[in-house]
């Protein structure tokens, strides 16, 4: 599809990919037990509305599987905490548009939302229900931060390509995990691959 603004043409592509979050945060000393990160999945659907020139802009709505493992009194756990997650980048596409294979640069701003939170373990003071209030009474359910990574298109026949993307998401507010630590912050290293379509003639 192209839209046409004040003699611009801009080209939409939209797509799905998905892949593994290798989520982790910026402490690993908690009340609870040492922590550690938690692979997990994430995948979804993005729109990218380029312009005549090597920058475009993005914007996905995911689903992102985030939280830690716990090696704690009694044992060990898991808190599987899952959010919708809406980044908003800037790419800049490093070679000509014509090109098969299309390499790319991005940054932006991710906003997430929680969706979910399970606590699944042996270690003592955990729920046994699961629920995450007994290990996290206190956590923030929103976060926000900041995206870089790198993107490789590779053109298939009748406007579809495959795409493969690698980035870091870099929590910026307090997740309010421990009430003795200062601040808990989000850092989560993705990998993903998926299928686009450029839409229009």
């Amino acid at each position: 599809m192209l839209i046409a603004t004040s003699g611009i043409e801009a080209q939409v592509a939209v797509g799905l990919r998905s892949g593994l979050n290798f989520a982790n945060v910026s402490s690993s000393e908690f009340a609870f037990g040492r922590s550690s990160g938690r692979t997990a999945f994430t995948g979804g659907a993005f729109l990218t509305v380029a312009g005549s020139g090597s920058l475009a802009f993005q914007t996905e709505l995911l689903y992102s599987q985030k939280g830690i493992s716990i090696l704690g009194e009694g044992g060990s756990a898991v808190a599987n905490i899952d959010y919708v997650e809406v980044p908003v980048l800037l790419r800049l596409r490093l070679s000509d548009e014509a090109n098969r294979l299309r390499p790319h640069l991005f940054a932006g701003m991710f906003l997430s939302f929680e969706a979910s939170c399970a606590a699944v373990g042996t270690i003592v003071g955990l729920d046994p229900g699961g629920d995450c209030v007994s290990l996290l009474p206190g956590r923030g359910e929103t976060d926000a931060g900041a995206v870089i990574g790198g993107r490789l298109d590779y053109g298939l026949a009748r406007r579809w390509f495959l795409t493969l993307d690698a980035r870091l998401n870099q929590g910026f507010l307090n997740l309010n995990w421990d009430e003795d630590i200062d601040s808990v912050r989000s850092h989560v290293w993705a990998v993903s691959g998926g299928v686009g379509l450029l839409l229009g003639a």
